[in-house]
């Protein structure tokens, strides 16, 4: 998955990526982009059932101390989980600007 976040986006500003059809750089980057923000969303709002007591479980239907691994969860490992999934839903939201920028570029 790594070499093909790094290619995909490479393509759609390389001269080599002028033989890569361009429907096909199209279409994974739309993919990565939903997938990286659904992604970053699940966990945004993961951690928010969990935090204002919703859902005690959250989404996954796992406590804290089964994700992590400690009955008492730290500061630092909340945060830290929270700017992990703000990683994914940003660089979805780069994908979706790459996949524009692509498109208009194309047309």
């Amino acid at each position: 998955m790594f070499i093909t976040g790094t290619i995909v986006p490479l393509a759609t500003i390389q001269s080599w990526g002028r033989f890569i059809p361009r429907r096909i750089i199209l279409i994974a980057c739309w993919l990565g982009c939903a997938i990286l923000v659904l992604r970053g969303l699940a966990g945004f709002v993961d951690d928010l059932s969990r935090s204002l007591g919703l859902l005690p479980t959250g989404l996954t239907g796992l406590t804290y101390e089964q994700t992590t691994g400690d009955e008492h969860i730290t500061t630092y490992t909340l945060w830290s989980s929270r700017a992990i999934d703000g990683y994914f839903f940003v660089g979805g939201i780069l994908y979706g600007l790459a996949a524009r920028f692509f498109q208009h570029k194309s047309t």
